[in-house]
């Protein structure tokens, strides 16, 4: 992510854009996007934009998700690992 944010700051046209400016650019979405991975990107969304709500997205430079304390998840993991294997 933080190429992509780059590559934007040195963009001479998307430099001018005020997220770009501002440093309010958030990674989202996924081309295929299901309702689990949905779940992800609602606590991804959640954690950038009110981070004295739900806690700080952590900064992470490798993976595709970083690792969420337990008591900052905003959802049981357990649970959904649970239904989608048949146990719920």
């Amino acid at each position: 992510m933080e190429s992509r944010r780059q590559a934007l700051r040195d963009d001479p046209v998307t430099a001018e854009i005020s997220a770009v400016r501002n440093d309010r650019i958030y990674p989202q979405g996924a081309r295929y996007q299901g309702p689990i991975l949905h779940l992800f990107q609602l606590e991804m969304t959640a954690k950038q934009l009110y981070p004295d709500v739900f806690g700080e997205w952590p900064t992470y430079s490798e993976g595709p998700y970083p690792e969420i304390p337990p008591e900052e998840q905003l959802f049981d993991r357990q649970r959904v690992a649970d239904v989608i294997n048949g146990a719920i």
